[in-house]
């Protein structure tokens, strides 16, 4: 949806999240919780005036998983199409849906332990 508004956008630096109608659903659903800016931290939630409050990290993440998702559907279903054995194509998905963070972690300390690797 971002794409679609940049591309309404005629001036592309000027680009302001708060007027954005994605920002506005999310307002609308969450209400002055629904914090304009980043964390300081890179936190998703944060304590403004004694209420726990959202930052704009917590809309990313929000669309980002509904994003994830609709795709590992998709992904799922073609390989129960075309794997004969749907336990096995179904299973094979769920593992990898599940361990993809992990992985993320095991490549991150690799990196870290194996300089060369980063090139």
């Amino acid at each position: 949806f971002m794409a679609l508004q940049t591309m309404r956008d005629d001036e592309h630096e000027s680009f302001d999240a708060a007027s954005s109608d994605s920002y506005r659903a999310f307002r609308f659903a969450m209400g002055d919780r629904l914090l304009p800016d980043y964390g300081k931290e890179g936190t998703i939630f944060e304590y403004r005036g004694g209420r726990l409050c959202v930052t704009m990290l917590g809309p990313v993440v929000c669309c980002l998983l509904v994003i994830m998702f609709k795709m590992e559907v998709d992904v799922t279903l073609t390989k129960i199409e075309e794997i004969p054995n749907h336990f096995l194509a179904w299973s094979s998905s769920v593992l990898a849906a599940f361990a993809l963070p992990e992985l993320f972690v095991v490549v991150q300390e690799l990196m870290r332990r194996f300089f060369l690797l980063k090139t």
